[in-house]
């Protein structure tokens, strides 16, 4: 990140200097979750279209979550 762009994270106290600290920090902080992959759904507002996840090999069960979030943009 550019020098103006840095800044010791609220929620963990750690620098933050690259691309990636600054959106694991935004991850800690909005979703209380570090996990990668970590899935959330939202609309155009930034509103949550159901509860986020981590990654879940199970292939139904991925699919049930993706169509749960399209029934609540609808």
């Amino acid at each position: 990140l550019p020098e103006e762009e840095q800044y010791t994270s609220e929620t963990t106290g750690k620098e933050i200097t690259t691309i990636g600290n600054k959106w694991s920090d935004f991850q800690i902080r909005e979703y209380k979750a570090n996990a990668q992959p970590y899935y959330v759904l939202l609309d155009a507002d930034g509103n949550r279209l159901n509860e986020p996840t981590a990654y879940d090999p199970d292939i139904e069960s991925y699919l049930n979550w993706l169509e749960e979030g399209i029934k609540n943009y609808k």
